[in-house]
Formats: C-alpha cells, sequence, structure tokens
C-alpha cells in the first residue's frame, strides 16, 4: 500500500519486471501512476535543480556552495 509518493512507488513496483511475482495485490492511494517524472534521466535532474537555483539566486558553480545556498532559502520564498 502506498499513499501520495508512496503510492508512485507502488506504481513503479507494479510495472518494473524486476518487481514481477513479489506482490499478489496492491493499493494506490491519492496518488497518479504516471511515472514518467520518477524515471528521468540524471541530466533531467541536474538541470532542473540549476534551473531551481537560478530562480533562487544560487547560481554557484560548486554543487556544494549551491545546495548549501539552496537549503538556506526560507520556506515562505519556497512557497
Amino acid at each position: 500500500m502506498g499513499e501520495s509518493a508512496g503510492s508512485q512507488s507502488v506504481c513503479i513496483h507494479l510495472i518494473s519486471p524486476l518487481s514481477a511475482g513479489l506482490f499478489h495485490a496492491s493499493i494506490m492511494q491519492s496518488g497518479p501512476c504516471d511515472a514518467v517524472n520518477m524515471l528521468r534521466d540524471k541530466s533531467f535532474a541536474y538541470s532542473t535543480a540549476n534551473n531551481l537555483a537560478l530562480l533562487f539566486g544560487c547560481n554557484m558553480t560548486n554543487s556544494s556552495q549551491q545546495l548549501d545556498c539552496l537549503r538556506a532559502v526560507s520556506s515562505t520564498r519556497l512557497v
């Protein structure tokens, strides 16, 4: 059983050949079975993270500094 993000995890198991035969039933609650975003490649993840960093003025070339900068962004700014 999975709810929200857990529901997407259940979906991944349902479509993965590696999970075949491991489950006899599943429940997905409050989450779509559109695993497209979960199956993107690493370059897409880096691009998305860099765009987010630029949006908040964290345009450092060092990824550790960029992560520290993003972690310092207030929750009110994020929302």
